[in-house]
């Protein structure tokens, strides 16, 4: 049986919803939008392998947004629930554009860009007095507000409530040079919110590739995960 193409079919909250039809204008979702978001909504892992242009930002978004409308109901400004990895300023910066629209349907959720080429004392100021829900950066610029003495135990006291984790483009990532950080980012998430809660959390991670897949491991797929590859157009449950 094919997967669903209509956005309607996902029974999305109505900001979310909105911002797909209204701003964004869409008419039905692409292929890797369809076979994710389903995936993602229902809190499975989900790794991601697509070509450039495909329509994987808005895949791991709407999720995204959803998932925090459903678990975050008093928001704080301080509380960071989201984090998305990217591998450079200019990707970071478009997830921010799009990220934009659909927060305009979303006020109550905050965002902040950290990302190479800005002054780090301004980031730790932002992240002081401003706070973020959804944080977006690039690994070496959230590697360093994480280690630095003046922002370290906030960012971490922060990210005690993170529900979802995107590494996008984790290819490229690897390819960069940037595995000890992400090694230690994915570390500060989780012992973040371990001393918190007597319970293991559950968060929801993203990974995409962009294609052809990267060669290396490095992030393998949980057993609840789903892979997408979009030139098979098909699912497999990872082992």
């Amino acid at each position: 049986m094919s997967m669903s193409r209509a956005w309607k079919d996902l029974k999305l909250s109505q900001p979310v919803m909105r911002a797909v039809l209204k701003r964004f204008e869409y008419e039905l979702m692409t292929p890797v939008q369809a076979a994710c978001i389903p995936q993602f909504m229902n809190y499975k892992d989900v790794a991601v392998e697509a070509v450039t242009g495909s329509g994987k930002t808005v895949a791991f978004l709407v999720p995204l947004l959803e998932i925090l409308l459903s678990k975050c109901m008093a928001v704080r400004k301080h509380d960071v629930y989201a984090v998305i990895i990217s591998p450079t300023r200019e990707l970071a910066t478009q997830i921010c554009e799009v990220l934009d629209v659909f927060l305009l349907e979303l006020p109550q959720f905050s965002r902040q860009l950290f990302i190479g080429g800005t002054n780090p004392a301004t980031d730790v100021q932002k992240l002081s007095e401003e706070g973020s829900n959804i944080i977006v950066a690039t690994p070496g610029r959230f590697h360093d507000l994480l280690e630095r003495r003046e922002s370290g135990a906030r960012l971490q006291a922060a990210l005690r409530c993170l529900e979802v984790l995107v590494l996008d483009e984790a290819d490229r990532l690897l390819d960069l040079g940037f595995e000890r950080q992400l090694n230690d980012i994915l570390i500060g998430c989780h012992a973040s919110g371990a001393r918190v809660s007597s319970r293991p959390r559950r968060r929801t991670r993203c990974r995409s590739w962009s294609a052809p897949a990267c060669a290396t491991p490095w992030p393998s797929p949980s057993a609840r995960s789903k892979v997408f590859r979009e030139h098979h157009t098909s699912w497999r449950t990872s082992t």
